[in-house]
């Protein structure tokens, strides 16, 4: 008898006790399901015992999934190492039975719609539905499989948002269930197949038709291994895909580098560098067992949850007033600066504790993600903001501009354009404004101090009026990270009363990151030091912080402030555009003393809210 190959057909036998909390719920109406059943529409849903509710979705296929219509319990067993894993990362894990099999049918597209239901009915029954899975934060859902299930995660990357797979011909979407209303889409794919299966399109063109899929008319397909997407799926590409992480064994004999690289560069024509990852191991053609393969999923698919939860860029004015001299004090922004490099944007951080971290190390002129460590002087001028020479020439401020790059075209605040910088006018600090600010304004000494924010570690600044929150407390100068420990909740309050945090960013040589995670940060002033060097606030560890020399080669973050006004309003004042509102030119008007937004075409008030006539 003929058989269907696909990138590998034995599944990894483990011992699953499920040990984890189990539900069985049918996907298509929405009920629960008690002791083994085996319905064409079933899913499981695997809890984990860390962590806090509500929890991250992971969907899991397996490899023969297309062909056995009871395959939850089995695909489980197949990936039980990385689904455990998943589980210890606080994630809720499901399996889904898929009603498509090769001979008696549904056919494909079936399987896909399948799915797409499954995720239909997770959308519909999250966190708060009492007569639904509990739990659940299905506003991150992500897809991963192997084998046939590799297959099946990068059809939902690739057809991520959208209905047909080619118009009037594929119905990606189906109509199965009773949730046609919900989205059906997700947020992140784990593939761990690199999109293989074999071209074996004279036998199962009904239930696999490869020929429309990878391009390659009759026998021609026979036995070959090929990747999807680069050939029929990039001509229908919309911007919708999702962000994906391409699993892939270098050594397993049968889907080719240059196939693989062509895939990759495809969904970096699509999704842009950020979001989507090439990661390789060497376990052959059996699912990867290592847990460094499983950190490195686990820890895009952190990211993408991560930056996905950020939402659209945001606006707050930060109301803590700080004197830096005798005679002027200012407020600072609501996060440090940072850079898109593809699409030439500048804005600040949603919040003061958000970093880019690692990811600066991938900084280039193409690269579509965001950084936010800098050379010294990297306003675009001269030396662009993505620079990561570790030559100090490359650094060169003219010498008609002497002690400080403030106020120049050299300052990054100076000519750009920062998207939500809430209509008022940045600057730097001197090294002579951070060394009054710390040292010497009135009791300097009990207004600053190592502090972690939800693991965060930085350092917490008070303003010159400060009254602490009742309820909490704060520890000046503990020199350690173990005194100051807030929630977002509790920082929340303490930002409220004014105070500032400058996160242990670490800093960049290069294209490697230094110091990150050990609660040091290097905050650029303005001002020169010798030839290679200039004045930095040094955000340390486990002692004060002070005003050093660094070289201009590092990549460090920029803090801005701003003159604080006579009349400061009191609380956070927060503006929130739409999704996508905040990207692009914006404009202020000043009419009758209300600040107006001009964005996109479109009005908002300082506080969002937008105005139609």
């Amino acid at each position: 008898m003929r058989k269907f190959y696909f990138f590998i057909l034995a599944t990894m036998i483990a011992v699953n006790a499920f040990g984890y909390e189990k539900q069985t719920w049918d996907y298509t109406d929405g009920s629960k399901e008690t002791g083994t059943n085996s319905q064409y529409y079933n899913l499981d849903i695997y809890y984990p015992e860390t962590g806090e509710a509500p929890y991250p979705v992971l969907i899991y296929i397996g490899t023969e999934a297309w062909l056995n219509h009871n395959y939850k319990e089995t695909a489980y067993q197949q990936a039980s190492a990385f689904l455990e894993y998943a589980l210890q990362r606080g994630y809720a894990v499901v399996c889904p039975n898929n009603h498509a099999c090769s001979n008696s049918g549904p056919h494909f597209p079936a399987p896909i719609q399948n799915y797409r239901a499954a995720v239909r009915f997770l959308h519909n029954n999250g966190e708060g539905v009492s007569e639904g899975p509990r739990d659940l934060d299905t506003s991150f859902i992500a897809f991963s499989g192997y084998g046939l299930g590799s297959f099946s995660a990068m059809l939902m990357s690739t057809t991520h948002g959208i209905n047909e797979l080619y118009p009037t011909d594929w119905d990606m979407e189906g109509t199965i269930g009773n949730f046609l209303n919900k989205s059906s889409s997700v947020d992140a794919v784990a593939d761990f197949g690199c999109m293989s299966a074999t071209k074996e399109c004279t036998q199962y063109d009904m239930m696999f038709p490869t020929e429309r899929i990878f391009g390659c008319p009759g026998s021609n397909c026979k036995g070959q291994f090929a990747p999807l997407c680069y050939t029929t799926l990039l001509p229908h590409a919309s911007a919708n895909w999702a962000p994906t992480i391409l699993v892939y064994d270098p050594n397993n004999g049968f889907i080719k580098d240059a196939d693989v690289t062509k895939v990759h560069n495809a969904f970096k024509q699509v999704v842009g560098d950020d979001y989507c990852e090439l990661y390789t191991h060497s376990e052959g053609l059996s699912f990867p067992t290592d847990n460094a393969t499983f950190e490195a999923v686990m820890n895009f698919l952190d990211r993408i949850r991560a930056q996905k939860a950020q939402g659209p860029l945001v606006t707050k004015t930060l109301t803590g007033r700080f004197a830096v001299s005798e005679t002027e004090s200012v407020t600072f922004a609501q996060g440090n600066l940072r850079y898109k490099p593809k699409t030439d944007q500048w804005c600040l951080e949603n919040n003061q504790y958000d970093m880019i971290g690692a990811n600066n190390t991938k900084a280039s002129s193409t690269y579509s993600g965001w950084i936010d460590l800098f050379g010294f002087g990297t306003s675009g001028v001269a030396a662009k903001p993505w620079e990561t020479s570790t030559t100090t020439s490359d650094y060169a401020i003219p010498s008609e501009i002497t002690g400080t790059i403030a106020g120049t075209d050299y300052d990054w605040l100076h000519y750009n354009t920062i998207v939500n910088d809430g209509g008022h006018t940045w600057r730097l600090l001197s090294a002579a404004e951070w060394d009054y600010l710390l040292n010497t304004r009135a009791e300097a000494a009990t207004k600053q101090g190592q502090a972690v924010i939800n693991d965060i570690k930085g350092c917490i600044l008070l303003p010159d009026n400060w009254t602490c929150p009742e309820g909490l407390s704060f520890t000046p100068k503990p020199n350690n990270f173990t005194a100051n420990v807030y929630t977002f909740e509790q920082w929340k309050q303490l930002e409220e009363a004014g105070a500032v945090f400058l996160p242990a960013t670490g800093y960049r040589y290069g294209t490697g990151m230094m110091a990150q995670g050990n609660g040091q940060a290097f905050y650029w002033t303005g001002d020169f030091g010798d030839n290679s060097t200039a004045k930095v606030a040094f955000i340390k560890g486990t002692s004060d912080p002070s005003i050093i020399d660094a070289m201009r080669t590092y990549g460090c973050p920029v803090r801005p402030v701003r003159k604080a006004s006579t009349e400061e309003p009191t609380g956070i004042n927060q503006t929130s555009f739409p999704s996508g509102e905040g990207r692009g030119e914006a404009s202020k008007l000043i009419k009758n003393g209300t600040l107006f937004i001009l964005r996109n075409g479109r009005t908002y008030t300082a506080t969002g809210q937008e105005i139609n006539d």
